[in-house]
């Protein structure tokens, strides 16, 4: 029999059991509905081991390495590497590859992975149609936005967080507060709460001199996302599909009114330290030390491999999408427009973390290697994976009832506020990417020094955004100027 069709699986959520045969036969344990182990036969075991690379995660490799081992069977290899070797890599012979979302244009220029497609579409009989990838469970944003490369699916995912609102229930009924829902209403909250630093302390328990009862994250490497965060609903116009740079001729952006009004805000009200991540933050808020936030609720997971998360008291706590605006600005016609009364002033900035499961085009057995994306990635064991790392969130509408449980326990109280938040988020008609194009990461350093920088700088934000664009400029002349507007392109979802 073909091993590459020997090596299929099925996996049955409905009655909680995988029926696993990538390299094994498994059976479903009725009484207690858990996988029940057996052991490979002789034929499989001489097959070699499947082999998997995770990116900068080593919870989720930890993750993938026992719960494969759980449903006994084929031989798998599970390696954690960091982005810099990612990065200077030069021989892959994995199978498959975990990695953060935004790189998926360096491995796809690279040529280090290939489109997520089974090349067997029939069972051994030739009329059961085998297992694939049902792209319509996840969420619109992570599918449209981070799985696809041009119009081809390249990954799966194992959950993408985005910036959500944090805020204590108790602290803003206090104070007569609602949750902001622009950045307008943010700024003005956030300056009720420091107008009234003593009482919000006090409710807090917490002293009055510390430097924030909010927080937002401008730690290097985030700084420039919580920038992108605040610029994607005046940058994000209904009419346009790109924001930072030009799609025919790879011109950065950043110099345009709407980028310059979130910078001007930004400076104008930030509350944090620039050592704020969205780890240290969501940590901070989930101990009872801060009234907002904002971050997600699972970058306060710790990796434990037998206590995920660390035991803390519930808060009276709620969560909402990160605030918008009312107003978008018009490229084309070079000035603001106000949105229409049916048009959500919610624009999401997705690819700010998460984890993405991909093919290796060098595979011996492509196959075989698909398989193992689906059983990692569907709803029960992507679940199972993802809950151990403070980079991933639901992925999937299965998920959204199956995530009792996973959440840092201070949050438990407000978890139907969260996965409201997530699902409202997801929704969202429209929404700004973090740079997927290849050497990304040289283009998000420059911007997020000038960031950092500009906290403490008296320079005007035009001067600042303007170093920046000369600096991408030249970073896009190293690289190959037409090589950046076809990636950037398939980035967008647009063949060019």
């Amino acid at each position: 029999m073909n091993a590459m069709l020997k090596l299929r699986y099925s996996l049955t959520i409905h009655v909680a059991c995988v029926l696993l045969s990538i390299g094994l036969a498994s059976g479903c344990n009725r009484s207690d509905q858990s996988p029940a182990k057996s052991t490979p036969d002789v034929e499989t075991k001489s097959l070699p081991p499947i082999k998997v690379v995770v990116v900068d995660d080593e919870s989720i490799a930890t993750a993938i390495d026992r719960e494969w081992s759980a449903l006994g069977g084929a031989l798998l290899t599970v390696e954690n590497i960091s982005v810099s070797e990612l990065q200077t890599r030069s021989k892959w012979t994995a199978d498959v590859v975990v990695y953060p979302f935004s790189w998926m244009g360096d491995l796809v220029n690279r040529r280090i992975i290939r489109p997520l497609q089974r090349t067997t579409q029939l069972g051994d009989d030739q009329t059961t149609e085998l297992p694939v990838i049902d792209t319509s469970d996840f969420f619109d944003r992570t599918r449209k936005s981070e799985m696809q490369w041009g119009k081809q699916l390249f990954g799966a995912s194992l959950g993408s967080p985005q910036f959500l609102l944090l805020y204590r229930t108790d602290v803003f009924e206090a104070l007569s507060l609602s949750a902001p829902t622009t950045w307008a209403e943010y700024d003005a909250v956030l300056a009720s709460l420091n107008k009234r630093k003593g009482e919000v302390a006090e409710m807090l328990a917490v002293d009055e001199t510390r430097p924030s009862i909010a927080a937002a994250p401008l730690a290097e490497g985030w700084a420039a996302k919580y920038f992108l965060a605040r610029s994607a609903a005046y940058a994000r116009h209904r009419s346009q599909y790109s924001c930072l740079f030009s799609i025919q001729s790879f011109q950065p952006q950043l110099t345009q009114p709407p980028f310059v009004r979130a910078l001007d805000e930004l400076r104008a009200s930030h509350e944090s330290s620039l050592q704020a991540t969205p780890y240290s933050i969501a940590t901070g808020f989930s101990m009872g030390k801060l009234a907002m936030a904002i971050t997600w609720p699972e970058a306060a997971r710790t990796t434990g491999e037998d206590v995920p998360y660390d035991a803390v008291d519930k808060l009276p706590v709620a969560a909402v999408p990160l605030p918008g605006a009312r107003q978008a600005y018009d490229r084309s016609l070079n000035q603001w427009q106000t949105r229409s009364e049916e048009e959500s002033s919610h624009v999401p900035l997705v690819g700010i973390s998460g984890r993405c499961v991909s093919v290796c085009r060098r595979t011996v057995d492509i196959d075989r290697a698909y398989d193992f994306v689906v059983w990692a990635t569907e709803a029960e064991t992507g679940s199972a994976i993802a809950r151990h790392s403070h980079e991933t969130t639901v992925a999937r509408f299965a998920q959204m009832e199956q995530n009792t449980g996973s959440l840092p326990a201070a949050f438990e109280t407000t978890e139907k506020s969260i996965m409201r938040a997530i699902s409202d988020s997801q929704a969202a008609e429209l929404a700004l990417s973090v740079p997927r194009i290849p050497q990304h990461d040289k283009y998000m350093a420059i911007l997020d020094n000038a960031i950092r920088e500009s906290v403490t700088s008296d320079a005007s934000a035009t001067a600042i955004l303007q170093s920046v664009n000369n600096g991408w400029e030249q970073l896009t002349e190293s690289i190959g100027r037409q090589q950046q507007i076809t990636a950037y392109a398939e980035s967008l979802g647009i063949n060019p």
